[in-house]
């Protein structure tokens, strides 16, 4: 399996690291899936913006808006907050919240 079994349309698992904020993802691990009504992030919040309801995570938009957010909300996260986000794709980089789940 490499770069080239993977077609427009496909879903995927991707595995990745940032070197620093905004940084832009390094994958490591890329996995085909079965397809799926929701997807899922998770990595460290680069940028908050409470009024629009919206977070950015790995440069990919989440608008918060209708998610379900445990131990906190979106005024009580900080840059540098690992978290798991569950919803809807909307756009190539961005994302509807279901859940945001904050990690330890």
């Amino acid at each position: 399996f490499d770069l080239s079994d993977i077609g427009v349309g496909d879903w995927v698992s991707i595995d990745a690291f940032t070197n620093g904020m905004g940084g832009n993802p390094v994958a490591y691990s890329i996995e085909r899936e079965d397809p799926d009504e929701t997807v899922a992030i998770d990595g460290p919040v680069t940028s908050i913006d409470v009024d629009a309801n919206q977070i950015m995570i790995l440069n990919v938009t989440i608008d918060a808006s209708g998610a379900e957010i445990s131990d906190g909300s979106l005024a009580t996260l900080a840059p540098e907050t690992f978290v798991e986000v569950e919803g809807f794709q909307t756009d190539v980089s961005a994302i509807s919240a279901l859940e945001i789940g904050i990690e330890d």
